[in-house]
């Protein structure tokens, strides 16, 4: 009977986060930014705050370039937008196969660019919607909604079979 009860909270604990994130994607996206944001250190947050599922043979490799990475970013919206694509990367494998997924952040190509590039590599997103449009749905409300903080910024975001990437302005 316990162990009944405990997966029943645990369901209702995950309905009533997915009812509160469905609430926030319905309303738009309101930015406090700050200027000369360090967006090396907002992935670093992400990355550290990561939930992988206990049961998961799942590793996370992350490569930032030494290169500063500096931004008019709101610090809590945008570290909130890059965990959830981190935790979508990591959570897309199954949890029955070993396999690793990769976050690297770099500038742009492009002689000093002002636009930095976050792509998370290795992630299994079969069947999910190809385009560059954040609005369109990306698999879980809380990719969404990362894809619209990254938009509110003003940047874009675009996920292939085996890729998300994130562009972001750079000051």
């Amino acid at each position: 009977e316990r162990e009944t009860l405990v997966k029943l909270i645990a369901g209702l604990d995950r309905a009533a986060r997915d009812m509160t994130a469905l609430v926030r994607y319905a309303r738009p996206v309101e930015l406090h930014r700050q200027p000369h944001s360090d967006l090396k250190e907002l992935i670093s947050r992400a990355v550290r705050e990561v939930t992988v599922r206990p049961s998961s043979n799942v590793s996370l490799a992350c490569e930032i370039e030494p290169d500063p990475l500096f931004g008019e970013f709101d610090p809590a919206a945008m570290s909130e937008a890059l965990q959830a694509l981190t935790d979508e990367a990591i959570n897309s494998l199954p949890s029955t196969e070993a396999g690793e997924v990769s976050l690297h952040a770099r500038r742009a190509p492009g002689h000093k660019s002002a636009e930095a590039v976050i792509e998370w590599q290795g992630v299994k997103v079969a069947g999910r919607n190809h385009s560059v449009r954040p609005s369109e749905n990306y698999g879980t409300i809380y990719t969404a909604q990362a894809a619209r903080i990254i938009e509110a910024h003003g940047g874009r975001f675009a996920c292939d079979q085996n890729t998300m990437r994130a562009w972001l302005p750079l000051a």
